[in-house]
């Protein structure tokens, strides 16, 4: 970005309940004809919905709970997405977000609020936020909470090393900490299903993702809360090569405990292939610079796949990696090959219906 330039995040207020039923109909009409004649049985004339003795009449917006609300709602604001002036502009539901020069997007902006009229969705400036590297926005953006470049979000996701990755890694290990303590006092077949399916690597998915955490150290501070998590379960203490196993995928011979900070690149580097053609389409740009995504590579230089094809599945990012563990845990290589035999590790993912016979003993565990 210079200095002319500046990115929003529009929020419209309760916008799902405000869209007006006639332009949605109208546009499944021009744009989907296939299911305009389903759509409009469905929309057509208002829904009264019971509340004891009371009847609210539904005349706005799709249904909540209807399957095809989310495309009903999208179909208003593709129109209106294509027609604005900003170079950065795309919309996830009734998240907008725009970018470009400050006179476009002051323009843009402008049009979007006056869609009260057309499409009954009102801006709420007090939810809407804006980035700039200078001070001065204009009057246009008056009430836009302005953040600065640690802070921003999008979907969610922070886009910078900065506060807003901080917040989301602290949460997470905070959240992790209080469920390990919690775990111990389970039964540790139940116990050690939920670190490994609930609480760990899997609730950081999103955010491994799509956000920059490599490298920061909250992951490795998940990482000693997931194994003093790991030794409280088990009641016995790991050295570091038990650790090294029982951070291994199930088919490879571990618990599949896995560790957010070795997950970190794999992740990030699987999502970043799988998205190319789509972020080169969004920014309309056949290469673009990416800081996070070179740092990583520059990392993975000497455990990169061994074949450039499927590099957007994550466990062709993590085999490598899985690889150079198991030679360190390879030391008995009789007990490795063992646990990585066929079907060695099922007992690990049976859920414990003790009616059936599945619920094991702590001291079997």
């Amino acid at each position: 970005m210079t200095d002319d330039e500046i990115f929003v995040k529009l929020d419209f207020a309760n916008a799902v309940n405000t869209l007006r039923r006639d332009i949605m109909l109208q546009t499944v009409y021009d744009t989907i004809p296939e299911i305009h004649a389903f759509t409009h049985q469905a929309y057509s004339a208002e829904s009264q919905l019971q509340f004891g003795s009371f009847v609210v009449r539904s005349q706005m917006g799709p249904q909540q709970g209807d399957p095809s609300g989310p495309l009903l709602f999208s179909l208003p604001l593709q129109p209106v997405l294509r027609t604005k002036r900003s170079d950065f502009r795309i919309g996830y539901l009734d998240d907008l977000s725009l970018g470009g020069k400050k006179d476009d997007v002051r323009q843009d902006v402008a049009l979007i609020e006056d869609m009260e009229s057309s499409l009954g969705l009102v801006l709420n400036r007090h939810k809407c936020k804006l980035y700039s590297k200078t001070e001065s926005t204009g009057a246009e953006f008056e009430g836009f909470k302005l953040l600065n470049i640690g802070s921003l979000l999008l979907l969610d996701a922070p886009l910078f090393r900065g506060a807003a990755l901080d917040e989301a890694l602290i949460k997470h290990g905070e959240t992790l900490e209080r469920a390990a303590t919690d775990l111990a006092c389970l039964r540790a077949q139940a116990a050690l299903i939920l670190l490994r399916a609930s609480f760990g690597a899997t609730k950081l998915t999103y955010l491994l993702r799509t956000g920059p955490p490599y490298g920061h150290p909250a992951l490795e501070k998940m990482d000693v809360e997931m194994r003093s998590g790991l030794e409280s379960i088990l009641n016995m203490s790991l050295n570091d090569i038990q650790w090294l196993q029982a951070t291994l995928p199930i088919i490879n011979g571990g618990p599949g405990i896995r560790r957010v900070s070795m997950l970190a690149t794999s992740a990030y580097l699987a999502s970043a292939a799988s998205t190319k053609s789509l972020v080169s389409a969004i920014l309309n740009k056949a290469e673009w610079g990416d800081a996070h995504l070179d740092e990583l590579l520059e990392a993975r230089k000497n455990t990169q796949p061994s074949s450039a094809e499927s590099i957007w599945k994550q466990k062709m990012w993590d085999r490598p990696l899985i690889e150079s563990d198991k030679a360190v845990v390879s030391i008995n290589r009789a007990r490795l090959n063992a646990v990585t035999s066929p079907h060695a590790g099922d007992w690990l993912s049976t859920i414990p219906v003790r009616n059936c016979g599945l619920d094991l003993s702590n001291e079997a565990i």
